[in-house]
């Protein structure tokens, strides 16, 4: 048995310590913790870094650990962590609506709008009331609450528009008259890297501090691999050697020490006997691969699903039509994948599924995204004029995790 115990693989796993990242713990501090410590709300701080870089992890950690030490200076302190990937529909109101849902336990209070509030349902009202009794808790009982905000970007994405940012970075003002220590900060951390150089110069002037995270260097990657194997393999099954392998066949792709783990946890399960098997790293790469694969298509809004399945779908009429034509058979039948002739499988799907289909336009920014994603890969013939065909990346892998994500 050569793990131990998984968890340390896994990417929600504490480290005991945190390897390089001393710039970014440091500005962490001086912007959040800090300012805590000294009974003061922070403004908004904008995080930003690839994915796989540490910003959760060291962000979580540096909080976890210092929250004792708040709480003693602010009785009254509470702090949310929310992952805007957990969402079908990452949008504003899906924020507010869960904070206000998680201020029940300071309930009961009398509102000045909607009267004694006892409960707070987690959907049914609309977004501003959801937003004025956030408010009127944090006012009344005198709260200081930390938001933690991971894939802001998708906020955005939601939003087609970052003006969201600084909406939430005018949060904060709204308390300053009335106490130095009672009030909302958030934290947004942004696995789009490049979503800060897009951001307009009004709206970076509102942050109340910025942290870039870069990429991890191949002595950084191994450095936390031995770390994790430490504490999740067995003694004696691994060498230095094999996690340098690991982390040479990874960096060739990626600097993500998420998928070096993933990489390490999957040879570790497939390796027979005592000993990790270096062989098998191909294939551990393979299963890692499917694991990334899965979380996005998982994590996909319910008709980008659809839409991905409407590829597939013609994706594999056209494999069939191909066998025909070799056999002179219906030669003049149209093989190419365009994006009109997938938006009616699409539609057809929805009809199936009882959904109401999305427009013409909203269907191919979907493709679109699909293509950002990493699932689909767009291209241009020149068919009686430009015509645009969308194709699979991997098209038996990701079949096999669309029906999966669809049952």
């Amino acid at each position: 048995m050569k793990i131990k115990d998984p968890t340390p693989l896994l990417s929600d796993w504490k480290a005991p310590e945190i390897i390089d990242r001393k710039e970014q713990i440091k500005r962490l501090k001086e912007l959040c913790i800090n300012h805590l410590l000294d009974e003061r709300i922070h403004g908004f701080i904008f995080i930003y870094g690839p994915s796989g870089s540490g910003k959760t992890f060291v962000t979580r950690k540096l909080i976890e650990d210092n929250y004792d030490s708040i709480k003693r200076h602010l009785p009254n302190f509470d702090y949310f962590y929310i992952n805007m990937g957990d969402y079908e529909v990452p949008s504003t109101f899906s924020l507010w609506s869960t904070i206000a849902f998680n201020l029940r336990k300071y309930l009961p209070i009398k509102s000045s709008k909607f009267g004694l509030i006892e409960d707070i349902p987690l959907r049914g009202w609309a977004h501003d009331d959801y937003l004025d009794v956030v408010k009127e808790i944090v006012k009344k009982k005198n709260l200081t609450i930390l938001v933690v905000i991971d894939e802001i970007n998708k906020m955005v994405e939601k939003a087609k528009s970052p003006e969201i940012l600084y909406k939430l970075s005018q949060v904060y003002t709204e308390f300053r008259e009335y106490s130095s220590y009672v009030g909302l900060c958030f934290i947004g951390i942004s696995n789009d890297f490049k979503l800060y150089a897009k951001l307009e110069d009004r709206i970076r002037d509102r942050f109340f501090g910025t942290i870039h995270f870069s990429d991890y260097n191949f002595s950084d990657l191994l450095d936390i691999l031995k770390l994790h194997a430490r504490y999740s393999l067995e003694e004696g099954s691994y060498t230095d050697e094999d996690l340098v392998q690991v982390v040479k066949k990874v960096f060739e792709t990626s600097t993500s020490a998420r998928r070096v783990k993933k990489v390490l946890y999957h040879l570790a399960l497939l390796s027979e006997g005592d000993k990790l098997d270096i062989t098998l790293l191909d294939k551990a790469m393979n299963e890692m691969r499917k694991d990334f694969l899965m979380e996005i298509i998982y994590s996909l809004p319910y008709h980008q699903k659809l839409a991905l399945k409407s590829v597939l779908v013609r994706h594999e009429y056209l494999k069939k039509i191909k066998k025909i034509k070799r056999r002179g058979i219906s030669r003049f039948v149209n093989t190419l994948p365009t994006r009109d002739s997938i938006y009616s499988i699409y539609t057809n799907l929805c009809k199936e599924v009882g959904e109401k289909p999305k427009t013409y336009r909203t269907y191919f920014d979907m493709i679109d995204e699909l293509e950002r994603k990493g699932l689909v890969r767009l291209g241009i013939v020149h068919s009686k004029g430009m015509t645009t065909i969308v194709n699979p990346v991997d098209p038996d892998l990701i079949k096999l995790l669309v029906e999966r994500s669809l049952e």
